[in-house]
């Protein structure tokens, strides 16, 4: 009879997720699962429907992909939303990812404080003669610091340019003093491979290496021996000698027998305003071990002062906010307290004032070098005349050595890019002057790699360094933040977390990642991203002497979109329905205990709920559904009654579109009903006239169409929603079997040896093949038909595509035999009958 074309929409977590996978179902097939006919009551719309060890998508679907599109770039925010070249996925926002105190200014990433094209702000470029300093362009670079490639940079400190340009710090060393050496903090400085005091060390005293002669003390920074008001030097040390009881009077004159020192003469206590305190008398107003009383310490910085701590200043120094400053030169406390100079000016005697660096000198409030400056020649308003240069100081038309006349111009032709090596010599954009030769010079946080100035941040050639390659392996390369990304093509994903291969994992036509990472076929092979059948042959356990019912039924094998197979077996007076976990796996059955033998039942598959359409024998028919793969079954849910039915021909067809399901069967004529939600409720189609008929059949074409088709006349009719439709007539066959592929139907004419294709709107063309042997049964998936013919005692499964000759693929024990095909064509099923059993066979159908 007709097999039904499913256009059900797979169910995307399975697709994805659990292809091919067991089920943990443990009832057997001696009968023993309990009925749930009882007690199971029909949702009133179908659920979504996982197998239940499926896991939940913690991003977002993308097609059949769960995506993070917090990060992914190929979706960032969204699905299709592809970040650009060069950018990165951050909180599902595409943007240039910056690092390092840089900025983004279009496509590079920028130091503003120090980038004289983006000085201070994005585009801010410095004029010509102006480097950018701390974020804002000048003449010339500020006191302290240098030149180098137009940037203003510190050599005392600058680990990449440390005391010269291009000297760089190696790993581990930092920049002090202009030299490279260990690390120093609290307030120390790197001497010599050590870190010292440089106002307390005699041996560096105010700087390194400047060692105190002998007897000398290093105080604040300076060497000297004299000790301050009040206290005499003793050897290294300056001391009161009206109080020190090792120095009492006189150095080295120490009190005996535990008399105290009091006015400088040992005494047994103590005098002249001075007090006792841990053996040995001192002055509690300027005391900083006891000031005030005994053992109260001045903090560090602090001194006595009438008894108090307080902090005194130095001379030339002034306390502000507890920190003695010198008013004369501080730029944050230039000429008094909190008086900060602006960016670019110094602190020159208490004013802020504009202070030319490099050699350069004020000249109406401009920097200029007047050893060169044709305008103030030797000094400020020193003009030179029309023809007249000005080298070393002095006007004149001859150049000093070193340097060149090009053009009544000195120049130094070594590393002058104008005229480099000699005059008109200009190097090309990109490449500087060194040593009278052009060389590349890269600048905007670009290196030299081979002749080409990359950025290794964002250049999948050189990602991170110089020739590192990203993979372009079935993706396009990216480099964000010096590390490599893949952007997979589509049906291409990075499966084994290797970027050298990028997306290395084919998943449409990989049998361990089929469809998406992980998903494997087993012995089966991946076609178009889904896993075919593998080629199987099992003998059901536990079904011998069972029978197929195709005496009063359609379909007793079905396949489901996830590639399960079911099957109605007869066993004595029961009703089984049994389905595999996987190709060649375990086992579920389940018997129907209300069905009483020999009942009509039809089978079907909407995505991978299963449906059972079944007459009780008496009055009515049914339809059940199992959403768990056949371990449970609704309650039985009553089509119509008063339905006529005979032994030899009567039939139940039942099928559906992914969305409705369809079922016919005999009444008083040939009735056909409609379900929308599931199989819960039936609706009753407009009837076609056609009493007294039984074997009738209902379909769906691949446009959508419903099809019926009536016995007498061959006739095929089409529902539009509203009415039927007489599509034409094939004539009379004395049985048939046949499907609709697409919009075609495939049937075969009784026990003949012919199996014909027509199209619905025209049924007078019709192709013809014959066969070898008598047709047994014919199927159809989305494209192709499988059939087979019997032959002795065996069956041959062939193959036929549109338009081309049948092909022989396998053959299998002749018997009650059923064949059905997988709906997008990834493989046939076909169960036999014997003796030994029923006989289950899966092939790949290619």
């Amino acid at each position: 009879m007709m097999r039904s074309l499913r256009q059900a929409t797979p169910l995307l977590c399975f697709l994805l997720l659990f292809l091919g996978c067991g089920d943990d179902d443990s009832s057997t097939l001696d009968g023993s699962v309990p009925d749930a006919a009882g007690d199971v009551s029909l949702p009133d719309a179908a659920p979504d429907v996982r197998e239940p060890d499926a896991e939940i998508c913690d991003g977002e679907i993308c097609g059949e992909t769960c995506i993070d599109i917090s990060s992914d770039p190929l979706n960032c925010g969204g699905c299709g939303n592809a970040c650009a070249f060069a950018e990165i996925c951050s909180d599902g926002v595409c943007s240039l990812g910056c690092f390092g105190g840089t900025d983004a200014c279009g496509d590079e990433c920028v130091d503003l404080e120090l980038d004289p094209l983006n000085c201070g702000a994005c585009g801010n470029a410095c004029g010509a003669g102006l480097v950018c300093s701390e974020g804002a362009c000048v003449s010339s670079c500020s006191e302290g610091t240098i030149e180098c490639e137009g940037r203003c940079i510190d050599p005392e400190v600058d680990a990449a340019n440390c005391g010269a340009c291009g000297v760089v710090c190696e790993d581990g060393l930092v920049c002090s003093e202009g030299a490279c050496g260990l690390a120093c903090s609290g307030g120390t400085t790197l001497c010599a491979e050590a870190c010292v005091q440089l106002d307390s060390d005699p041996s560096h005293c105010g700087g390194c290496g400047n060692e105190c002669g002998p007897g000398e003390l290093c105080l604040e920074g300076a060497c000297g021996i004299e000790c301050p008001e009040g206290t005499e030097l003793c050897g290294e040390r300056c001391v009161d000698l009206s109080l020190s009881t090792t120095n009492c009077g006189a150095c080295d004159s120490a009190c005996e027998g535990g008399l105290l020192c009091s006015e400088g003469t040992c005494a047994l206590s103590c005098s002249g305003g001075s007090v006792e305190c841990d053996d040995a008398c001192v002055r509690l107003e300027s005391d900083d071990e006891h000031c005030g009383a005994c053992d109260n310490a001045c903090a560090d910085g602090l001194s006595c002062v009438e008894g108090s701590c307080e902090l005194v200043c130095p001379e030339g120094t002034v306390d502000c906010g507890g920190t003695c400053v010198s008013l004369a030169n501080s730029e944050a406390h230039c000429g008094a307290c909190d008086s900060a100079c602006d960016t670019g000016l110094t602190c020159v005697e208490g004013s802020c004032a504009l202070v030319c660096g490099g050699g350069a000198t004020l000249c109406d409030d401009e920097c200029v070098r007047t050893e060169s400056d044709e305008a103030n020649c030797g000094a400020c308003g020193n003009a030179c005349d029309g023809d007249e240069q000005c080298i070393d100081g002095e006007c004149a038309l001859e150049c000093r050595a070193g340097s060149t006349l090009c053009e009544m111009a000195c120049v130094d032709t070594s590393i002058d890019p104008m005229n480099c090596g000699s005059c008109g010599s200009t190097c090309d954009a990109g490449l500087s002057c060194q040593d009278g030769s052009c060389v590349l010079s890269c600048s905007g946080g670009t290196i030299a790699c081979g002749e080409s100035c990359v950025s290794t941040s964002s250049d999948p050639s050189h990602c991170g360094a110089c020739d590192a390659a990203c993979s372009d392996n079935n993706a396009t390369a990216v480099c964000a933040a010096g590390t490599c990304l893949a952007l997979c093509e589509a049906g291409f994903q990075d499966c084994n977390g290797d970027l050298s291969d990028a997306c290395e994992a084919d998943l449409q036509n990989d049998a361990t990642n089929c469809g998406g990472c992980g998903i494997t076929c087993g012995s089966g092979a991946c076609f178009e991203g889904r896993c075919q059948f593998d080629d199987t042959t099992v003998t059901i356990p536990g079904s011998a002497g069972c029978q197929l019912n195709l005496d009063t039924s359609t379909n007793q094998i079905d396949i489901s979109e996830s590639g399960r197979v079911g099957m109605l077996l007869r066993c004595g007076a029961q009703m089984r329905f049994v389905r595999n976990a996987s190709t060649g796996g375990a086992f579920t059955t389940h018997t129907f205990s209300d069905m009483i033998l020999p009942s009509a039942a039809t089978l079907h598959y909407q995505g991978d709920d299963i449906y059972v359409f079944y007459d009780d024998r008496r009055t009515a028919v049914f339809v059940r559904r199992s959403t768990d793969g056949g371990s449970s079954w609704s309650a039985p849910v009553r089509i119509g009654f008063g339905f006529r039915r005979t032994d030899a021909g009567f039939s139940l067809s039942l099928t559906g579109d992914g969305e409705n399901l369809y079922a016919t069967y005999a009444q008083t004529g040939r009735v056909t009903y409609v379900s929308r939600d599931s199989g819960a409720t039936w609706t009753p189609l407009p009837a076609i006239a056609a009493t007294g008929e039984t074997t009738m059949d209902i379909s769906v074409s691949g446009s959508g169409e419903l099809i019926y088709q009536r016995e007498t006349g061959r006739e095929l009719w089409s529902f539009d929603g509203d009415a039927w439709a007489l599509g034409g007539s094939l004539g009379v066959p004395t049985s048939f079997t046949d499907s609709v592929v697409g919009n075609e139907w495939a049937f075969a004419g009784g026990n003949t040896t012919r199996i014909d294709r027509a199209r619905l709107d025209a049924i007078g063309t019709v192709e013809s093949e014959t066969l070898p042997a008598r047709l047994r049964s014919l199927d159809a998936d989305r494209n192709d038909t499988a059939f087979m013919t019997a032959q002795g005692t065996s069956l041959t499964v062939h193959r036929w595509e549109m338009g081309e000759a049948p092909v022989e693929l396998f053959t299998h024990p002749n018997g009650n035999s059923a064949i059905a095909t997988h709906p997008d064509g990834l493989g046939i099923a076909v169960i036999s009958a014997t003796s030994t059993g029923i006989i289950l066979r899966t092939h790949p159908g290619r």
